[in-house]
C-alpha cells in the first residue's frame, strides 16, 4: 500500500471519529466524541443538546444542516446569550457553533447559506 493510500485511510477514519449524523436527541457520548454534528433529512429535524454540566465545560460543537428540512437545535434550559429562547434554527446549508461553559449553552455563531 502506498503512503498516499494509507494517508487517505487515516483521514477517513479520523473524519468518522469527528463527524456524527444524527436525527433526534444528542447523547452526551455523541457530543463529547464528535465535534461536528450534521443533519441530513428532507423533513425537519430537532436535536436536543444534553443538559449543560460541569463535565461538558469547554465542549464546542460545529453544526451543519445538510438536508432540505429545517434543523432546530434545542438547549435544555435555553441558550445563555438568548435567555428568551431555547432553540436555534438552521436552514439547508446553514452552519453554526454552540459551546458549553459547564453551566450554560451558547450559540456562538451562525453562517447562513447564500442562494
Amino acid at each position: 500500500m502506498s503512503a498516499h493510500n494509507l494517508l487517505d485511510q487515516e483521514r477517513a477514519a479520523y473524519a468518522n471519529e469527528l463527524i456524527c449524523t444524527v436525527t433526534a436527541t444528542l447523547t452526551i457520548k455523541q457530543v463529547l466524541e464528535h465535534k461536528i454534528i450534521t443533519a441530513n433529512s428532507a423533513s425537519a429535524v430537532a436535536l436536543t443538546l444534553p443538559t449543560a454540566a460541569a463535565s461538558m465545560a469547554g465542549v464546542v460543537i460545529y453544526i451543519a444542516a445538510r438536508g432540505a428540512g429545517a434543523l432546530t437545535v434545542i438547549a435544555t434550559g435555553g441558550y445563555a446569550a438568548k435567555t428568551s429562547t431555547t432553540t436555534a434554527t438552521f436552514a439547508q446549508g446553514d452552519m453554526g457553533v454552540v459551546m458549553c461553559d459547564g453551566t450554560n449553552w451558547y450559540q456562538c455563531s451562525t453562517i447562513t447559506a447564500t442562494t
